[in-house]
């Protein structure tokens, strides 16, 4: 069966697209419902080698002709999205933002958008997630793809054995994938060479079709077994995946596994039953241009009405990407596509190429355009030079906080845990330990504070199990469980990013805390927003913003609390909790600026040093004769941890 379009596979295509698009509406719906890109990843593989194979089979394949089909067909699409997405930031979002996003937008049209996530951050971060060009990563590994494969296929199919090259190339690709996750989880997840795999098996389900007719067509007494078999795989990988533990098998090798087992049956009766129904083919067909168009509409829409939308409002949303995509492919793909009108090439080159000027345009309009924000102030700049005093009273810049980027040894311990100091209270923390010292040395001795903080290292015992966390982070995780124990520590303080831990990770690393058998104390979550908190203040709706930024929390702050709290419970006594809400957003209003005008965060979830000091002081108003009784006294076991909330 030849790659004319086969209503089954715009049916997986429909599958893809639905399972990314239910991830990025609300993620508690489905955890690894990111693994749609992976699904795409096999289909585009298997879609490439096998119209290559074909046309050269028929002596009428050229690199000139595939590479202008590619860019027909993808192409004038991501411009157009690139110019509308840009065009509708631009009244939402201060100029400087839109700017920022104008970039990663030519960087998208360039191909090396995914390049750009991987030096800059990470998929599953705040600051990416609020990017509305977030998800044209993937379609730049595509477009690298497409870039390369072509050579490759004409060596591998200039012999009789280029099933065996595809299988070569995909155990090549997994052990290469394996080893740069080893090295770096980002580089595995954003980079094309860590993705190979994914195609070549697709590619490899492409040279099963072409040489077993019956497996094609779908009439082998396996395909029926192979398809149910691919579909288990990849539904259980989207319901077992979560980007909070990126496990490779899971969320990358298995997902592979079961879409080339859903292509190698993709024309079998079950295959028919299910992906052949008319509204999946009408889906799957609009499968491209839905994936253009969801991601900035979810991400302009939260900031619009919030974080936390109804049921009614989430179905609004995805009815909006729907009308969006259908336009765009009415007015743009269709139109523009080489493929259809050969006659009119000329005609819808150039077609793209004012669409390229345009898009040009506007990333000088953005970068010029005199619109203010409804607020005064430009928030975003306020905040890059905020961190320098968190820096400086937090203690990291004399090393007493690692960075990402450093090596466990850049951690100043004759500084920063206070050698030859008795009775010393011990902070252990990933970045929010900073903002704790500044917030606890309001009324705590500041010279009897240690501190070991390390960005983005969760101090979790043993050691972190997440695939992002680096040997420098392991290192110092051991070495700060170890100083827990030090005769010189009287008391212990342990803050973390809790969103990130599990139940069982919570009670590994409490048990070990008590079994020092010193005092602990816990500090709560805080809040933790969708975008950027000065990238809010900077847009056009600031004002309305400020006085409560709780409808754009990422997080239930109840929930976190009620599951760290549960962990602390066997301990009594021994454990105080240190409740952050009541501070940050009393009341449950989360405001952004404190009341002399100062902002209260410098990013996501991050706070100002002027918000750690208000807080500190809060804590000293309320609650401070109760922490120095609890840090004084030796540790007591109870039936139920004490818990600290200002009233």
């Amino acid at each position: 069966m030849t790659t004319a379009r086969i209503q089954t596979l715009d049916g997986l295509r429909a599958l893809a697209i639905g399972l990314v698009l239910i991830f990025h509406l609300n993620e508690t719906y489905l955890p690894g419902g990111f693994i749609g890109v992976d699904v795409f990843f096999v289909i585009s593989g298997y879609i490439i080698t096998k119209t290559i194979m074909e046309r050269r089979g028929e002596n009428r394949f050229s690199l000139a002709d595939f590479y202008m089909r590619r860019i027909s067909r993808l192409m004038p699409s991501v411009i157009a999205t690139v110019l509308a997405s840009l065009a509708a930031a631009s009244l939402i979002y201060s100029p400087g933002q839109v700017l920022e996003y104008a970039w990663v937008g030519l960087y998208s049209i360039l191909s090396v958008a995914n390049i750009y996530f991987f030096l800059h951050s990470g998929y599953f971060d705040s600051a990416s997630q609020s990017n509305i060009f977030l998800h044209m990563w993937s379609l730049s590994v595509e477009e690298q793809f497409y870039l390369v494969w072509p050579f490759f296929l004409l060596l591998a199919t200039g012999g009789r054995h280029a099933r065996s090259w595809f299988i070569g190339a995909t155990l090549l690709g997994i052990a290469a994938a394996w080893a740069i996750f080893a090295l770096d989880a980002a580089a595995a997840f954003f980079l094309m060479p860590a993705r190979v795999f994914q195609f070549s098996a697709g590619a490899i389900v492409a040279t099963v079709h072409l040489q077993n007719p019956a497996l094609d067509r779908g009439v082998h007494p396996l395909s029926n077994a192979l398809f149910g078999l691919g579909a288990v795989i990849v539904l259980f990988s989207a319901i077992l995946s979560n980007g909070q533990t990126y496990d490779f098998v899971v969320a990358a090798l298995a997902p592979a596994a079961g879409t080339a087992l859903l292509l190698t049956g993709i024309n079998a009766p079950l295959s028919a039953v299910t992906l052949g129904q008319r509204a999946a083919a009408y889906v799957g067909r609009r499968a491209y241009t839905l994936y253009l168009v969801h991601w900035p509409i979810m991400v302009m829409s939260g900031l619009i009405i919030g974080q936390s939308k109804s049921f009614t409002q989430e179905l609004a949303i995805v009815a909006i990407c729907i009308v969006a995509a259908e336009i765009l492919r009415q007015t743009v793909e269709k139109p523009l596509d080489f493929r259809r009108h050969r006659t009119a090439r000329r005609f819808r080159l150039v077609g793209v190429g004012v669409l390229a000027i345009a898009c040009a345009g506007l990333i000088a309009f953005a970068s010029l355009r005199p619109v203010s924000p409804k607020l005064d102030g430009n928030y975003v700049e306020i905040a890059r030079k905020g961190w320098a005093d968190r820096i400086r009273l937090g203690r990291s810049g004399i090393g007493c906080s690692i960075s990402v980027d450093d090596d466990a040894s850049a951690y100043n311990r004759a500084e920063c845990f206070r050698e030859g100091v008795n009775d010393k209270l011990f902070i252990i923390g990933d970045s929010y330990a900073q903002e704790v010292y500044i917030m606890l040395s309001q009324f705590l001795p500041a010279e009897k504070m240690a501190l070991a903080g390390g960005a983005g290292c969760f101090p979790i015992y043993p050691k972190p199990p997440f695939s992002s966390v680096k040997q420098s982070c392991i290192d110092l995780n051991t070495e700060r469980f170890k100083w827990v124990k030090d005769a010189d520590v009287s008391a212990i303080v342990v803050t973390s990013n809790w969103h990130w831990w599990t139940p069982k990770l919570l009670e590994e690393t409490f048990a070990y805390l008590a079994s020092t058998g010193k005092p602990v104390i816990v500090v709560g979550p805080r809040p933790r927003f969708f975008q950027p908190v000065p990238v809010m203040l900077d847009s056009a709706n600031g004002s309305d913003l400020a006085p409560d930024l709780s409808s754009q929390l990422k997080q239930n702050m109840n929930e976190e609390y009620e599951k760290v709290t549960a962990a602390m419970r066997p301990y009594g006594d021994q454990f105080l909790y240190l409740d952050l809400r009541s501070i940050l957003c009393p009341g449950g209003k989360c405001p952004a600026f404190l009341p002399d005008g100062h902002t209260v965060y410098l990013d996501e979830s991050h706070i100002t040093a002027p918000a750690a000091i208000n807080a500190g002081q809060k804590l000293d108003a309320t609650l401070g004769p109760r922490i120095r009784q609890f840090i004084a006294k030796a540790a007591q076991a109870s039936s139920s941890p004490g818990e600290a909330t200002e009233q």
